[in-house]
């Protein structure tokens, strides 16, 4: 049976175990550095199993070498936002802990997903402390937020968001770009069933879908659709299944930017990233997407 390493036990981590559980994707360890939180979650997820009948193995890990030959670590740990807070202001709170766990994990086989925020700054920090191969380093982004988008569509539209296609690419947050004219809700073009008006309605509003579940929930940043967005990689993974996804990776010459980590879609297979898709942009998509990545690499920390 495959494995998967969770490497913080927070609600990010432990909600990956628990949708992992119950998708039967895998067994999971979970990891945490404070003693006892990994243990006590996961045996709080196995007395749910007889109810909720899944049969996969939970545990816990005594330290961060128990992972070293999980097939997927996703790094779930780190400090999250708070009300107020914007993404690019975490990143010197979780940099350390991105160049211990590159450090760590510089050994490990497997494939890594970041979901620690800010992920598009610290993904290639980890990639080039941690050697590994770019297209084994996975970040939450474009996945998620095309997620989030296909439930606005569906909202707007009164359709339900499964029959929504769609893709958001480039950087994470409020200046990622959604793709209408690479959508499709049941095989009918998007600009057609969106008006102009409609599409910049929704952008406006996916740009803040974010913020709006920190500020409303006042506690934490979002963690159920993050989670869910990392299983269901971990599954396209572990299954082979070769699905389209927008995530996070180092770029290496898509639209003549390299080094900086944004959203494009990629098929996804158990070699990590397989093969990156370049859309076709508009003028202006085209010119959002190399402006972030200038923006980016400004915000690069110091090797």
């Amino acid at each position: 049976m495959p494995r998967i390493g969770v490497i913080g036990s927070g609600n990010l981590g432990t909600n990956l175990g628990f949708f992992a559980a119950e998708k039967g994707i895998s067994d999971v360890i979970l990891y945490d550095i404070q003693d006892g939180l990994a243990k006590g979650k996961s045996l709080d997820m196995l007395e749910a199993a007889p109810i909720r009948r899944y049969k996969t193995k939970l545990t816990a890990a005594g330290s961060i070498q128990e992972l070293y030959d999980a097939d997927i670590v996703v790094l779930a740990l780190g400090a999250v936002r708070k009300p107020g807070m914007t993404r690019d202001e975490l990143r010197d709170e979780n940099l350390p802990l991105i160049r211990e766990m590159a450090s760590a994990l510089r050994h490990a086989p497997g494939i890594v997903i970041l979901a620690t925020e800010p992920v598009d700054i610290l993904l290639p920090e980890f990639v080039r402390l941690s050697g590994m191969s770019p297209r084994r380093v996975l970040g939450l982004g474009g996945f998620l937020h095309s997620t989030r988008l296909r439930y606005l569509i569906g909202k707007e539209l009164g359709v339900s968001p499964e029959d929504v296609v769609t893709q958001v690419i480039g950087r994470n947050g409020s200046d990622m770009i959604p793709l209408f004219s690479h959508t499709s809700i049941g095989g009918i073009p998007g600009t057609i069933l969106l008006t102009a008006a409609q599409q910049k309605s929704l952008a406006q509003k996916l740009a803040k879908a974010g913020d709006e579940i920190l500020e409303l929930a006042q506690r934490s940043t979002s963690y159920y659709a993050p989670a869910q967005v990392a299983a269901e990689l971990c599954e396209d993974i572990l299954k082979n299944t070769g699905a389209i996804r927008s995530v996070s990776q180092v770029l290496d010459g898509a639209y003549g930017i390299r080094g900086v980590a944004m959203s494009l879609p990629s098929r996804i297979t158990k070699n990590g990233i397989e093969e990156v898709y370049l859309p076709k942009l508009t003028k202006d998509e085209e010119k959002n997407f190399v402006d972030s990545a200038a923006a980016l690499a400004k915000l690069a920390p110091e090797a």
